[in-house]
């Protein structure tokens, strides 16, 4: 005879997270980095897949955080991480607050380190 799980077991919402229907672009003068849910701009290579790239664009000695890029329910935001510096969109320095992003928002995180964002719908 077979089991059948139990009624509560059945009400359960997935924990499988659909695909975004919205594609955030990061574009860099070296390329572009997807966004699919979060992304630490600084750090170690554990943490940021760019890292390397932004190392390159800091002084000092040891990687720091600059900021954090995410997708929230479809929407692109970016918040400070305690840089030194700060973080610019549209040249409006970005609080620890998120700030939400829209396509084509210039990004500041270095004098040297700037992304345009891209949102796209799929």
């Amino acid at each position: 005879m077979t089991r059948l799980p139990h009624k509560r077991h059945l009400e359960r919402p997935s924990r499988h997270h659909p695909a975004p229907s919205v594609r955030a672009t990061l574009s860099f003068d070296w390329g572009s980095v997807h966004v699919t849910d979060s992304l630490v701009i600084g750090g170690d290579s554990e943490h940021s897949p760019i890292a390397v790239r932004v190392a390159r664009h800091q002084s000092g000695s040891g990687p720091r955080r600059h900021a954090e890029v995410y997708l929230e329910k479809e929407i692109l935001f970016v918040r400070d991480v305690g840089s030194m510096n700060g973080t610019f969109v549209n040249g409006r320095r970005v609080a620890r607050t998120p700030q939400r992003l829209n396509d084509g928002d210039r990004v500041t995180f270095s004098h040297h380190l700037v992304a345009i964002v891209r949102l796209r719908r799929r």
